[in-house]
Parts: C-alpha cells; structure tokens; sequence
C-alpha cells in the first residue's frame, strides 16, 4: 500500500512523527509539509520529516492523494474551509484524515464542509509526548500505539481501508469505533490525566515544588503540554470532560472523608482497590 502523494497540513510533533514514519516505511512517493510559518517548516525539512515544504495550501493539495491535518482541533475546520474552496483543484479520490484528539467536533465539522467527492476518515493517534515541535519528532513515535479511526455511515469504505491500511503500515495498531464512544473514553484516560496534572501544578506552592521528587515530577509532568492545544481539547470534548472531573471529584471525596474520619479501614478500602486496579492495566 502506498500513496503517491500525502500531505501534512501542520508539521510538528504529531504531524512530524507521521512524516518521518511514512518515509522510513516508504508508504508514499514525497511527502509535503504545509504550514503557516516558513522556520517551522524548515525545522521539519531539516528533520527529514517532509521532502517538500510551502506556505501555499493549493500547491500541497494539488496532486496528493492524502491529506492528513495535524494542527490544533480549533484550527481543523478551518483547514477543511479552504480546501473545500479549493477542492476544483484536488486530484479525483483524493483522502482526508486528521490527527485531532477529539473526535466528534471534528468528524460532525468536516462531513459538513468537505465535498462528497473528497472523501473523509477521522482518526486520532494515541501517541505524544508532552514536548511539541517536529524537533522532537520520532519516526517510531506510532510504532505499536493505539490509532483510533471513527466512520461514519456517511464514510467511504474505500477511503476507510486505506486509512486504516495506512495506520497500520506506519506500525499502529488500529482500533475502530464511533467518535462519541471515543470522546467518551479518552475522557477518563487521556484528557483527565492532563486536567489532574495541571490541577496538582497548580496547587503546590512554586517555592515547594522544587522539593518534589520523582512521585511529584511524575505525576505532574504531563503538564509541560501545549496549553494551546490542551485549550481545544477541554472545550470539544467539554460534556464528557465534566462527567469525567465528576467522578474524580467524587473518588477524590472518598479519601477525604476517609482521612477526616481517620476510618482506617475504609482508607486501606480505597488505597489497595487502586493499587489492584493500576496494577491489572
């Protein structure tokens, strides 16, 4: 399976990962970067990430038969309003995936814009690290994570095979559902650990902080993400999100109750049922 070619609309760590993947396997002839600024994409030339770079989105959409958009979910629709102006220009066929951590604004968005004739697949790569830039991008950063690819009954099941053809030749293991069950999920186990390690940041005195070991720095070093892109991720997934601080606060109020109380026995409940839990992941 193999592109002729694929273009990443926004080159940095996730969209830069995607590219040094493809041109390790081989999954495509050239693989061009579009961005907004000229030094990024440099970066991501210098990185091998990318063969052609331009500022110029209809030279990137001229001619590829894959369009992957990795930038930030508020910036997404927009990317998908000026190729669907420009789509007179798009090659017959051609295929767009993003790599948006939400997945319901996203897929309800762009089925909306994007013409019949360019077929949309939504996904999301399970994978980053809390630093950003191409400059910290790794060719095996999808080697064996989880991507999640979200159809709909409006998606083109041609379109759909490559895309999850093209995941799993890029070394991911590919996990097929709907977009509300994905937000629901990545609710309670992506989007809350950042919201939680921010909180904690939050709450320890600067001064303090310099003290913390490893348990501290662990716990809390999620944090160090992109608050840009962290920003989109809490207002599109907002409803699962405040179920998810729910439930935390609720687990959260069993402890205090339990440390209030000194009830000995109720503390040892909780701390041995979370320590089973960690332990069976």
């Amino acid at each position: 399976m193999k592109f002729g070619k694929i273009t990443i609309i926004g080159v940095g760590l996730i969209g830069g990962s995607v590219g040094l993947a493809i041109k390790k396997r081989k999954l495509a002839k050239e693989v061009w970067g579009v961005g907004r600024r000229a030094s990024s994409l440099k970066n991501a030339k210098r990185a091998g990430a990318v063969d052609v770079t331009t500022l110029d989105l209809a030279a990137g959409i001229k001619g590829a038969d894959l369009i992957i958009i990795a930038t930030p979910i508020s910036l997404i629709p927009q990317h998908a309003l000026r190729i669907a102006a420009l789509s007179g220009i798009a090659k017959k066929g051609l295929i767009i995936t993003d790599a948006g951590s939400t997945k319901e604004f996203v897929v309800s968005k762009l089925e909306k814009i994007l013409p019949k004739e360019i077929h949309f697949v939504g996904s999301h790569p399970f994978a980053g690290r809390e630093k950003t830039s191409v400059l910290n991008a790794s060719a095996d950063l999808l080697k064996g994570a989880l991507v999640f690819v979200t159809p709909t009954k409006k998606t083109n099941k041609s379109a759909l095979n490559r895309i999850s053809n093209f995941w799993e030749a890029a070394g991911a293991n590919v996990v097929m559902m709907t977009a509300k069950k994905h937000d629901e999920i990545v609710s309670d186990i992506s989007h809350m650990p950042h919201i939680i390690a921010s909180a904690l940041a939050g709450a320890v005195d600067v001064n303090d902080a310099k003290f913390g070991s490893t348990g501290f720095r662990d716990t809390t070093r999620i944090a160090s993400g992109d608050p840009l892109m962290w920003r989109d991720i809490c207002l599109s997934n907002a409803g699962n999100l405040l179920k998810s601080i729910g439930k935390f606060k609720k687990s959260l109020s069993f402890f205090e109750a339990a440390i209030k109380s000194k009830n000995v026995k109720f503390l040892m409940q909780q701390l041995e049922a979370a320590k089973k839990k960690r332990e069976s992941i």
